[in-house]
């Protein structure tokens, strides 16, 4: 970030190093100093270059929640530029969109691990990461597991690459393997909670129920083992909560979640996970005030995530007409995220809907 900033020091007007600025802003969820970065950029539309016309609207159309219009503009800066930076991107934006074959087409293209890989390993992993997402959407397990395990020589110490090989085995109907993985991530460098969440979710999502339960209490346990300090952050207590989520401890959840609703009121997350736990235990009344309440928010940049948490808890009543219309309404409202399918696909809220033709036809892959 500050080689970025102080090129912007040395030259207000150079392109590149603001839209970085703004990407790394947008990574981090903090879409307020992202639109502020770009700013500048959008009222000056007589810039030369197609190249910088292009991209500022493809950073552009991201934060107002518009993945087609992002995928054209970065499509247009392709045909200008065919170097990896932007064929990851519109690999990602394709995957955003649902169309995980057209990712990995768009990835086909270069090498996996270009040269420059060795100075800039992040970028790659990256790029393989949500290639395994893609086949894990198309169900073709057998080559993500080769993937998987070809990543680790890139990055040995990479959760993602571990996730992505237990998330095929479970595809391939080896939990059991899958689970033994969990064991060398204790072992790693790093926090090991959010990868054995993402295990226990997909166990679940494949029909393993009681192994996901386990490996979810596992989780909760993990979390609960952390300093006291780390402990006391939103953060954790966050993870914390949605691994109790995962392990249904529901009175735990509803207990967790009302602490972080009262501290930051203004996330949609904490309420609406107060309103699927009052579903699962029974409480209406309380679920569809929780949904009320979410459907009154307005606030910028929620990229129809409270619609998402509506959406969840009429799935878990069974509402299931309207679980689907709230659901299309979400996506409608520009998801930023590459992962939003695949978090769909092993999101347990939504299990009472999977036999639904209107759920099925939303969810499945697009060309």
């Amino acid at each position: 970030m500050r080689h970025f900033e102080r090129a912007l020091e040395i030259e207000p007007r150079f392109v590149l190093p603001r839209l970085f600025i703004a990407a790394i802003h947008q990574s981090a969820g903090s879409w307020e100093q992202a639109s502020a970065t770009i700013a500048p950029l959008t009222n000056d539309r007589q810039r030369p270059s197609r190249y910088e016309r292009s991209l500022v609207d493809h950073f552009v159309a991201i934060e107002r929640g518009w993945p087609t219009e992002a995928l054209v503009s970065i499509l247009a800066v392709e045909q200008l530029s065919q170097v990896f930076v932007t064929n990851f991107m519109v690999g990602t934006t394709q995957l955003q969109l649902n169309r995980p074959a057209a990712t990995l087409a768009t990835f086909a293209k270069l090498p996996p691990d270009p040269e420059w890989a060795g100075r800039r390993v992040g970028a790659a992993v990256w790029r393989r990461g949500f290639a395994s997402i893609a086949r894990h959407l198309l169900g073709d397990f057998e080559t993500d597991l080769r993937e998987a395990k070809e990543g680790q020589k890139l990055a040995p110490y990479s959760f993602g690459h571990r996730v992505a090989e237990a998330r095929a085995l479970i595809g391939l109907g080896k939990p059991t393997e899958a689970v033994r993985l969990v064991d060398d991530m204790l072992t790693m460098p790093g926090s090991p909670g959010p990868p054995m969440l993402s295990v226990a979710r997909a166990l679940r999502a494949h029909g393993r129920h009681q192994p996901s339960l386990e490996l979810a209490t596992r989780t909760v346990e993990w979390y609960r083992a952390r300093p006291p300090n780390v402990v006391a952050t939103e953060a954790t207590q966050a993870g914390l909560a949605s691994a109790l989520y995962a392990a249904e401890k529901w009175e735990d959840v509803q207990h967790l979640a009302q602490v972080l609703a009262d501290r930051s009121p203004e996330k949609p997350e904490y309420a609406g996970m107060l309103g699927v736990v009052a579903a699962r235990r029974g409480n209406m009344t309380e679920a569809k005030r929780r949904s009320d309440v979410l459907g009154r928010l307005s606030q910028p940049y929620l990229f129809g995530s409270h619609i998402m948490w509506r959406a969840r808890i009429a799935a878990v009543l069974s509402e299931q007409t309207s679980a689907v219309a709230l659901l299309r309404d979400a996506i409608a409202q520009g998801p930023p995220s590459p992962t939003f399918w695949l978090d769909l696909h092993r999101d347990m809220d939504f299990e009472p809907l999977k036999k639904n033709p209107a759920f099925r036809e939303l969810t499945r892959p697009k060309e």
